[in-house]
This record gives C-alpha cells, structure tokens and sequence, in this order.
C-alpha cells in the first residue's frame, strides 16, 4: 500500500502540472475541431428594411407583392460549419438575416400574378456578416437554397352575409339561438392577402351564396356552450387564414346572436265569428260558415321576446275576416278566402313585426274558405 502511495506522491507538482496542461491542451484541440450545425430561423415578412429580429429570417417583399411560401411563422433552416468555439459563440449570439426582395427586383408583367426566387444563403443580409459567411462558406452543395414564392397582393371587398359565421356549441337546455337573426357590425369587410388565395377564398364564398357548396371559414368560430343571454362577441379572420397570409380590413366583426326562451307553442283556437270588411261590387251576400279549427304560431324574433303568447293573447289581438271586395262580379256562388290581421296593438311597428312572425292557418283546408252566395232579387 505504501508503494502506491508513494508512486502517486512522488513529484506531485509536476505531476499536476503534467494534468493541467493535458486538460489545457484537449480543450484547446476541441475547440478548434471543425463541427457543423443545421439551425432553424422563423420566417417573418417585413415592411422596412431594418435589422431583423433576433432568430428570424425577414424577407422585404417587392412593393404590391406578398410572401406566399415559406408561409410567415413557418421556418427555415441553413447548415453553419466551422471551428467549435466560432460556431458556438455565433449560434449563441441568435444570429438572424434579412433579405431585401424589393431590392432590384423586375416586375414580370401585369398579367403574371405571381413569381419565384432563389437565394443562396451568402446573399442574405446576417446580422453578424463576418462570421456568419465564414461558417457558411465550407457547407458547399450540402447547403440549403432559399427558394421564395412571391404572390402579387389581391383586395377584394366582401359583403358579409351573417349565415357565414360558424356557430359551435348549444345554449342552456330550454333555450334557442335564432341563427336566422343573427347581425354583424359590418355589412362588407375587404379581404386582402397573396392573389390565388384572395381567388380561391371569393370564390368559395360565392359557391356557397349560391349553394352549391358549404360556407367556407372566414372567421374565428362562435362558441355558444351553456349560455341563456344574448351572445355579442369580436371574432377575428380565421386563424388558418392568417397563417396564409390573408387579413381583414378592419380587423375584426361584431357578432350578436339572440338568445330566447323556447317555451313557446303554437295555440290552437275556433273562431266564433268572421269580421266582414269592405263590401261586394254588386248585390248583396251570404256567408255559409262553419267554424273550424285554427292554430296560430308566433315564431321566435328577438323583438319579440317579451309577447306572452297564449290562448288570451290570441282571443285579444288576432281577428279572421272576410274581404268582401274579392267576390266576382256576375257569379251567384264563391269560395272566398278567409284572412287574419291583429287589432289592438301598437306601436305599429310592434304589430309588422308580429304580423312578419305569426303563421295562422285551418286544421282542415276546407275551412281556409267559406262559400258566399248572392241573395235572389225580386223583381
């Protein structure tokens, strides 16, 4: 035991020494070894010509043109080799380029809408030049090229139809959504983005208006879960679409959709007498009626919210009259048809929307008319 104890203690300072410069001498070689590093840069379109953010690739489109692909947010990548120590402090330092599309670019022609560049890596603009070329330089044919696909930049106004909201979710049990009155805070909306995509979108959109296909997505869902009021919310340009390069001017909608009750049922009633309202052209007739069963339904209507529709309301304002001034003149006999209309309710505009959203017809078709005959004149 003491033999090794002195074999390890005999000249333990050169011996340390001998270590220190071993260890010196390793880190020294490693961190001239060459390595190589394939890195990732987010794509971001830019508007100015400055320094680009930190990690990103900045690509200046020419003036009236657009990014297309790489879709902003996506990334790109590029091969760096070089000395250990140089590459590391280099990726350390979140290298980032830019490239100046704008910059002598030759606009193909009016009718070309879109076009593609190539661009070696060693044409971008680093934010650390020097060292970012040197470790670029060595990579060679391994090196990934840029490739851009620029799109001219197309704005289209939309008239904005509000069936085009897409509606996720379901109300409190005992509630509805009248989707059908549904408003928007903009009757139009300018859709702008790269050219085909702006095409493809319109398109769409007027398939569906026609219906001949389903409503594409325009903007964010609405999300109704559990709700019993009213729902007003701000929805923005589908997030797909953004990520397409589209945006909306302005840049988000007002959405309200109305929330009501939906306990309410159509009322069934027998009329006991027909009002007669004007009067025949000629001679005099009479009515052979026999009462018959109606219903009458309020639809839903936010507006309308606030009527107790019941057998009572019914009795009050809903009235079935004969219209006198119908019956021919030279006929003996006539089927004259049986109308209703509301009495007793104001403000006027309260009974247009009502008489809008009231549905009142027979039980049995025979009695939506009742046989006139004219009266025999003695001579």
């Amino acid at each position: 035991m003491s033999d090794w104890r002195r074999l390890f203690s005999k000249d333990l300072g050169r011996k340390i020494l001998a270590l220190l410069l071993a260890c010196t001498v390793w880190w020294w070689v490693n961190q001239r070894i060459t390595v190589s590093s394939e890195t990732s840069f987010v794509v971001k379109e830019v508007r100015n010509a400055g320094q680009p953010e930190l990690g990103t690739l900045g690509i200046r489109p020419p003036q009236g043109w657009q990014l297309a692909r790489p879709i902003p947010g996506t990334e790109v990548r590029f091969w760096f080799e070089g000395a250990r120590e140089r590459l590391q402090q280099f990726l350390e330092g979140e290298p980032a380029a830019l490239y100046d599309a704008d910059s002598g670019f030759v606009d193909p022609g009016p009718n070309v809408h879109s076009t593609t560049l190539e661009v070696e890596p060693e044409k971008l603009r680093w934010r650390r030049p020097d060292d970012a070329l040197a470790l670029l330089d060595p990579v060679g044919a391994n090196q990934h090229t840029l490739v851009l696909h620029l799109e001219r930049r197309r704005s289209m106004e939309l008239a904005m139809n509000p069936q085009i909201v897409r509606v996720m979710g379901t109300v409190s049990a005992g509630y509805r959504a009248l989707s059908e009155h549904m408003s928007l805070s903009e009757t139009a909306i300018t859709l702008s983005g790269p050219f085909s995509r702006v095409e493809e979108l319109a398109r769409k959109i007027s398939l569906w208006e026609a219906g001949n296909g389903p409503a594409p997505l325009l903007l964010e869902p609405l999300q109704i879960d559990g709700t019993r009021a009213d729902i007003e919310r701000t929805l923005h340009l589908h997030a797909s679409l953004t990520a397409e390069g589209l945006s909306l001017t302005p840049e988000s909608v007002k959405v309200l959709l109305p929330i009501v009750l939906d306990g309410r049922q159509p009322i069934s009633f027998i009329p006991e007498a027909l009002m007669a309202l004007g009067s025949a052209e000629e001679g005099l007739w009479d009515s052979h009626f026999n009462p018959g069963s109606w219903t009458a339904e309020l639809i839903n209507h936010p507006d309308l919210r606030q009527i107790e529709f019941s057998q009572a309301w019914v009795n009050r304002h809903l009235r079935l009259f004969l219209a006198l001034n119908e019956l021919p003149t030279g006929a003996t006999e006539y089927d004259l048809s049986v109308h209703w209309t509301l009495v007793d309710l104001e403000p006027a505009s309260l009974r247009e929307t009502i008489q809008r959203n009231l549905i009142v017809s027979p039980n049995d078709d025979a009695d939506s008319t009742v046989r006139m005959t004219r009266r025999t004149e003695n001579p």
